[in-house]
């Protein structure tokens, strides 16, 4: 998971020197400003509610090992989970939020929404990842511990249905090009 994460960070960060170059060039008087350039994607929604649905796919697959009680590749799905629940978090913090904030005319109703939204996320996403950090170690998941990690896993469940539902039906609405 981790080289995945670096080879990520690896190409964000070529990719807004990259455009923080051609912002330069095409408009000298921008380097004065410390924010990088961060450019509009027309498939970047598209890609987000697909991850949403990859996310929603591993996490009822959980729920079906669970029930079977294979709790060895409960764990490992949890970490695949994990895994991609975390990349998914770090694009739409630099490719949606950033983008929406550095657009936003500073004093708009719209960019205090992203601002809350942002927030409550934020919260959202730390549940989840202390969640899957617990249940990610090893032997953490076994018959004696079931029944504490169905009700957290149930929780778990309510909070990811309420960001991806706030995402897609709020804030993803915001999301268009800025000329």
């Amino acid at each position: 998971m981790f080289e995945k994460i670096i080879i990520l960070l690896k190409k964000l960060l070529g990719f807004f020197k990259v455009q923080n170059q051609k912002n330069e060039i095409e408009h000298p008087s921008s380097r004065l400003s410390d924010q990088p350039y961060l450019e509009y994607s027309a498939e970047l929604i598209s890609n987000l509610k697909g991850e949403h649905q990859q996310l929603v796919t591993l996490y009822v697959g959980i729920q079906d090992l669970f029930e079977r009680q294979q709790y060895q590749n409960v764990v490992e799905q949890l970490s695949k989970f994990k895994e991609d629940f975390s990349l998914h978090l770090m694009q739409e913090n630099v490719k949606f939020y950033a983008y929406l904030e550095n657009n936003l005319a500073e004093e708009s109703d719209e960019l205090q929404t992203i601002k809350t939204y942002r927030k409550d996320m934020n919260q959202i996403a730390h549940v989840v990842v202390r969640f899957l950090k617990k249940w990610t170690t090893q032997n953490s998941l076994s018959e004696s511990t079931a029944s504490e990690f169905l009700q957290e896993y149930k929780a778990i469940g309510g909070a990811l249905v309420q960001r991806i539902t706030d995402e897609e039906q709020h804030l993803y609405t915001l999301y268009r090009c800025f000329i």
